[in-house]
């Protein structure tokens, strides 16, 4: 039945057919290859010419004799023909089997709940005429070979499947059989159809043919060869093991460095303890230190007063010893019977009493002039404490700070960075460094706690690099990544001005003042690198105000007029003519000036150290910047009678880019 290898069967609660069962014994001449079955009744070897086995009862079952096999006796029943399991590497399980059936190893057979249909059974035995081939059925009636012209196996009891010799010929097949129905062309026509409880469809993972059910002796054939499988399963097999392979030899190294970690343990933990008691020692040895400056303390405490006491006593001694000597010597004076001696000597007697009693009662106070006692207490409780709190700190330097992208902008001339600490660090604080704006080096332009920060006072249209770094007592972590901040591309700015005189709108832009006298006024943001254009539109001009427009260091005079002092460079016009300052000195005077609704701009190239001037996009005048270090703010100065507004982010016109005009020095 099944002659390759790797084949699973099971037969499971077979119910033997009752029907086999007969009175009489069965003669080894009935089956002289199978010599071992009992039965009720004789069956002849006319009934089974073939040397194929027969079941007789519930509990026999019978092999050829190349399966060498003793015999079943158990419930379960199964008849085949010679060459049944031929093939080693085959696992036959028979459920409630006696062992000695199984001849060949590794086969699995499996049958599940067959249930036999009832017009299967018969009385009457079916010749070998019926089925050449498979001459195991019975019937109740005879079945010639017009009902089955084909070899197929047929059921003919709970028990019984009959197969040809090759029905399975490839290997890796495992077939179930589960509540086979018979087929219909075993139905006798005087036999009552079964019920369909009694069986259900044979279901199995083969695809079968109805061909091959009818015409061909082999039912189940699989083109794949044994071989091909063999190689197959190696190669699968063979890639499994070196996949373990590498998985147990990347355990080894990973054992291997976990010991090494083991020992490096015990190395750094002597470390620590090794630095620990030093540390506690050194610390040891300062509070005895400290011991010993308190103790030496409090006896020179002890000599003060001891000395103080001393002293006193000293005095008191001195004090009693001359009042004791006045004593004595009035005494004696008293004993004295010449009244003329006495009344000589009173004068100097009473004043020397007087004089000892007033002592006595200035000086000589009857009370200690230090305390004996020490009102001293040694203040330990914050040591305590910090003895108590005192414990390891991460002795290493932390980790690199993060840019964080979504929180860092640029506005005007200034950027804001913000960063956040590396996770689990001990961070005491930050280095923030960025560079020039043209890629040149990092200079340090903050430290401290802070995790953001912003920079003022940067180039318009420059892109700046920032970096930062976090440190602590241990040391400091590497810069983290630059970030790349551009500044704006034109300059946006108001009025910078606390003067009383001056009087702001509300946005910042428009400015007059109540002063009769000329008061400066700067703007927000200062210029040290680049080319910037801004103008002022006359508000409201009597004719008679006088108004400077320029540029000025932040430390210029408040109170002149703008260009008066050093440090500024202003245009000064009226409603005539205009010209121009610097340092108090008047030069390139120009006929015309403004009236109310005209517009000055000023355009300051620094890359040339240049302030132009223009009234209503006419250049008005040109004037050079001797000394353009450091930071140039735009300025005005203006007094009473005259409305001033302010307008920026602007780009220079064309004409302030095409007119080269004449330099006039003053």
């Amino acid at each position: 039945l099944f002659t390759p290898p790797h084949i699973a069967l099971s037969l499971h609660n077979i119910t033997p057919p009752p029907h086999l069962t007969s009175h009489r014994p069965l003669t080894s001449q009935h089956h002289p290859t199978s010599p071992h079955l009992t039965s009720h009744r004789p069956l002849t070897s006319q009934h089974h010419p073939t040397s194929s086995p027969h079941l007789t009862s519930p509990s026999h079952f019978t092999t050829s004799p190349h399966l060498s096999s003793p015999h079943l006796t158990s419930p379960s029943h199964f008849t085949t023909s010679p060459h049944l399991l031929t093939s080693p590497h085959i696992a036959l399980s028979l459920h409630n089997i006696t062992p000695p059936l199984l001849t060949s190893p590794h086969i699995a057979l499996s049958l599940h709940n067959i249930t036999p249909p009832p017009h299967l059974t018969s009385h009457r035995p079916l010749t070998s005429q019926h089925h050449p081939t498979s001459p195991h059925l019975t019937s109740h009636r005879p079945l010639t070979s017009q009902h089955h012209p084909t070899s197929s196996p047929h059921l003919t009891s709970p028990s019984h499947f009959t197969t040809s010799p090759h029905l399975l010929t490839s290997p890796h097949i495992a077939l179930s059989l589960h509540n086979i129905t018979p087929p219909p062309h075993l139905t006798s026509h005087n036999v009552t159809p079964p019920t369909p409880h009694h069986f259900t469809p044979l279901t199995s993972s083969l695809h079968i043919t109805s061909t091959s059910l009818t015409s061909s002796p082999h039912l189940i054939t699989i083109s794949s060869t044994p071989g091909s499988v063999w190689k197959l399963s190696q190669t699968e097999l063979s890639q499994a093991l070196q996949q373990l392979s590498e998985k147990a030899r990347a355990a080894t190294e990973f054992i291997h460095t976990l010991k090494t970690l083991s020992e490096e343990v015990h190395g750094n933990c002597r470390e620590v303890e090794g630095v620990m008691v030093a540390q506690i020692d050194a610390l040891v040895e300062a509070l005895q230190t400290r011991r010993t400056d308190l103790i030496n303390w409090v006896r020179r405490q002890r000599d003060t007063k001891v000395q103080a006491l001393r002293a006193q006593v000293t005095d008191y001694t001195h004090t009693l010893q001359a009042t004791t000597a006045t004593i004595h010597f009035c005494i004696e004076a008293l004993k004295e019977s010449d009244p003329a001696s006495f009344m000589e000597a009173k004068e100097v007697l009473e004043e020397r009493v007087c004089g000892a009693r007033r002592e006595w009662e200035e000086t000589m106070i009857p009370e200690p002039r230090v305390s004996p006692s020490f009102n001293l207490s040694l203040d330990d409780h914050t040591l305590l404490t910090a003895i108590q709190q005192l414990t390891f700190i991460q002795l290493k330097p932390p980790g690199t700070p993060s840019m964080i992208p979504e929180e860092c902008s640029a506005e005007n001339n200034s950027v804001t960075v913000a960063w956040a600490p590396h996770p689990h660090s001990c961070v005491t604080g930050y280095t923030l460094q960025i560079d020039d704006g043209s890629n040149g080096p990092f200079r340090e332009v903050y430290s401290g706690e802070e995790t953001v920060c912003t920079i003022d006072g940067l180039h318009f249209n420059s892109i700046y690099r920032a970096r930062v770094r976090a440190f602590n007592s241990t040391g400091s972590s590497p810069f983290c990544e630059p970030l790349c901040l551009q500044t704006a591309e034109i300059a946006w700015f108001g009025f910078d001005t606390q003067h009383p005189d001056h009087i702001l709108s509300e946005d910042g832009r428009t400015i007059r003042c109540d002063s009769y006298e000329h008061r400066v006024a700067l703007g927000s943001v200062g210029f040290s690198r680049g080319c910037h254009y801004w103008e002022f539109k006359v508000e409201r001009y009597d004719g008679n105000a006088d108004i400077a427009f320029g540029v000025a260091r932040p430390n210029v005079c408040k109170e002149t007029i703008l260009g008066k002092c050093e440090g500024s460079w202003s245009m000064y016009i009226d409603g005539e003519r205009s010209w121009l300052m610097h340092q108090g000195d008047h030069f390139n005077r120009t006929a015309g000036g403004v009236v109310t609704g005209d517009t000055v701009g000023l355009y300051l190239n620094l890359s040339a150290s240049t302030l132009t001037f223009y009234v209503n996009g006419m250049m008005q005048g040109y004037l050079p910047l001797t000394d353009t270090s450091g930071v140039l703010y735009p300025a005005i100065s203006l007094n009473r009678c005259l409305v001033l507004t302010l307008r920026t982010g602007l780009h220079p016109p064309k004409h302030c880019l095409s007119s080269t005009p004449e330099i006039h020095q003053p």
